[in-house]
């Protein structure tokens, strides 16, 4: 178990091919507990998402909606990673997400 604290970051990073433009501000559609801001940074064309911890926690999900690709591709299996008090390298996600039929 790894406990976050205010200020790290966490990365999402490899979810490229979405057609959602980037944004200091893309929200999140579900978080829980309350261990981030509302909104997370995207970059569309590195198809990164950087969250930042605003209170101390373990445990914690998170969803964000992106737009798919037009064309139906067989998704990506993006990286998770963590920067901050104690870093934590890139693992690479299980499951493809933004491809054809993914949401």
């Amino acid at each position: 178990s790894h406990e976050f604290w205010p200020g790290d970051k966490i990365t999402v990073a490899g979810l490229t091919g979405s057609l959602s433009e980037s944004t200091p501000w893309h929200p999140l559609t579900q978080f829980s507990p309350s261990a981030f801001a509302a909104d997370g940074a995207w970059t569309q064309g590195t198809g990164t998402l950087i969250l930042i911890v605003s209170s101390p926690v373990q445990n914690f999900s998170f969803a964000v909606r992106l737009i798919n690709p037009r064309s139906p591709t067989a998704g990506v299996k993006p990286l998770l990673e963590a920067h901050g008090s104690i870093p934590i390298a890139a693992l690479q996600l299980a499951t493809a997400v933004l491809g054809a039929g993914t949401a």
